[in-house]
């Protein structure tokens, strides 16, 4: 058996070498092909190492976003939201943002990130055509999603930003669902769709492209292996 090697470009000056064994297939288990599975295994593995730094004086272990991530779920719920419905996040990369999506993708629910820099004509475009349940934003953003009708806005909690709005910020919004009962019973399939990603539209109108459990975890499967990564490694 011979190793592939591929030269893949990183940028103008340089080359980066992937080794790619060209024999192998990745096959996951039956219950470890949609993303509730993997996350579950992430956090028997990893449960008191550091997950995510929300800033320079807070972190979450994983045992940590589990609990607030089955929080936010108790949110979700409170919304009436289900499988297949659809939900928006418009901002930077954030806490906020993580946890949602683990959230939301292991009850089954549609995640559709899309730019913080979209025009109002744009986000009015996607919100007639996705009719999300909610949309979870920057505050910049709130008048954008108000006016093209988004029934239900949560804001990324930017206290600082002068559009900040307490009462819809992310935080009140899981304090109003901790003494909630709900618990979602929907196990997510392999080829449930877990997000819609947009082109960024370089030659034409963006396009929404739709990603199943199961792809999206080929995906980071494919991106991990060939990288040598260590539990203190950063991303």
């Amino acid at each position: 058996d011979m190793d592939l090697a591929q030269a893949v470009p990183v940028d103008i000056t340089g080359f980066r070498l992937q080794t790619l064994l060209g024999y192998q297939q990745y096959l996951p288990e039956k219950d470890k092909d949609q993303l509730a599975s993997f996350w579950k295994v992430a956090v028997g593995l990893y449960g008191d190492l550091l997950w995510c730094k929300m800033s320079a004086d807070e972190e979450l272990t994983y045992d940590q976003a589990d609990e607030l991530i089955h929080v936010v779920q108790k949110a979700l719920l409170n919304e009436g939201l289900k499988r297949g419905d659809n939900i928006f996040f418009c901002g930077e990369m954030h806490y906020e943002l993580l946890l949602t999506f683990w959230a939301a993708v292991s009850m089954g629910i549609v995640v559709i990130p899309l730019s913080s820099k979209l025009s109002s004509s744009r986000i009015n475009e996607y919100v007639q055509l996705f009719k999300p349940g909610l949309a979870l934003t920057e505050p910049s953003l709130l008048v954008a999603f108000k006016d093209a009708g988004c029934n239900r806005i949560i804001m990324i909690d930017q206290q600082d930003n002068p559009d900040f709005k307490q009462n819809l910020s992310f935080l009140k919004w899981l304090e109003d669902a901790f003494e909630s009962d709900l618990h979602s019973s929907y196990s997510p399939q392999a080829a449930d769709i877990a997000v819609i990603l947009y082109t960024t539209g370089s030659t034409g109108n963006p396009k929404g492209i739709p990603i199943t459990h199961s792809k999206l975890i080929r995906s980071w499967r494919d991106i991990n292996e060939p990288y040598t990564w260590k539990q203190s490694d950063n991303y």
